[in-house]
């Protein structure tokens, strides 16, 4: 390197760490940030380590996320949103390009996915097995849009899913609520707070709008029944088919 040279360290996905094990890269780095022949490019989701820093520091007044990694990152650069329309046309080839072509399976997708690249090939491949698995089961082509929405869901909103396998009736409580507010996300927010199954998603906007957007697709997937079928497709021995 050089008395002159420098050392640059890419860092990339810390996010898809564990909480705790990013944090604790981030902690070994701190050791070297004082040294100037050092360059450190760290890429993450700056949500997601602002919330392991308030889970470990919960206990100490004073530390937030947000100040902790402004205090070792000096300099930042934000990633845009990915365009729908560039996405699409990535994806217009091979297995993905059956779904993409599809418009009612594409929106659901770009909702549940927010257009990540990444999370889009995810769920084709996990989907095109299932509909395999589907056809050797001789299940009805009418129960692949069912699937989707509830494979998306497995796959985005974990903790919804597992709220809907303790209550059959959950997503029925939504989709009344989002008929009778007429696409308003504060006043869904409202009206959820006075239940006791639906507060708690009240902070997730990702999934108010993914449900909100998707409220009629695929009908009657809010029937109990419905909700028991498709998650016993998606099971294996009582546990979830697809952890991606």
């Amino acid at each position: 390197m050089g008395p002159d040279g420098k050392l640059i360290v890419f860092v990339d996905d810390l996010d898809r760490c564990l909480p705790e094990n990013a944090l604790t890269v981030l902690e070994s780095l701190k050791l070297y940030l004082d040294r100037a022949n050092c360059v450190f490019i760290i890429g993450l989701d700056k949500r997601v380590i602002e919330q392991a820093v308030k889970q470990r520091y919960k206990s100490l007044v004073g530390v937030t996320g947000k100040e902790y990694i402004e205090k070792m990152i000096q300099l930042n650069f934000f990633l845009p949103e990915k365009d729908p329309i560039e996405v699409k046309r990535i994806l217009q080839v091979g297995l993905n390009a059956r779904y993409a072509e599809n418009h009612k399976m594409w929106k659901l997708i770009q909702d549940a996915t927010k257009c990540n690249v990444r999370k889009v090939k995810q769920f084709t491949i996990a989907f095109h097995i299932i509909e395999e698995i589907a056809i050797e089961l001789r299940i009805e082509k009418t129960m692949y849009d069912k699937l989707a929405k509830i494979l998306l869901i497995q796959m985005n909103f974990p903790n919804f899913l597992d709220a809907l396998l303790n209550n059959n009736n959950l997503l029925r409580k939504f989709e009344i609520i989002f008929e009778a507010e007429d696409k308003d996300l504060d006043k869904v927010k409202a009206a959820l707070t006075n239940d006791l199954d639906g507060k708690r998603f009240t902070e997730d906007d990702h999934l108010l709008t993914f449900l909100m957007e998707n409220n009629n697709y695929p009908k009657g997937l809010s029937e109990a029944k419905e909700i028991k079928k498709v998650l016993q497709i998606l099971s294996v021995n009582g546990n979830t088919a697809i952890p991606i």
